[in-house]
């Protein structure tokens, strides 16, 4: 396949989904990580702050991956709420 497919492949990579975590910090922030992405953290004011902030973080740690040329992790996660 040649360069133009490649690049096909990398721009529908980015559409995808990503797993989150997020929490009210001690500073009373709202913040955000993906855990598949090691480091990939932010924070915002509010909830939906802070994921506006996550998405745009990871979409410049997987744009550095593809610049790098290191691979990028596929997103394979099942998350489950027990009530305890």
């Amino acid at each position: 396949m040649g360069a133009a497919g490649n690049e096909r492949s990398s721009r529908r990579r980015r559409g995808g989904a990503a797993e989150l975590f997020g929490e009210w910090g001690e500073d009373g922030k709202w913040v955000a990580e993906c855990p598949s992405l090691p480091g990939c953290v932010s924070q915002g004011e509010t909830r939906n702050e802070a994921i506006d902030n996550i998405r745009d973080a990871i979409r410049v740690y997987v744009a550095v991956l593809e610049e790098d040329h290191l691979p990028i992790l596929e997103q394979r996660f099942d998350t489950l709420l027990v009530a305890v």
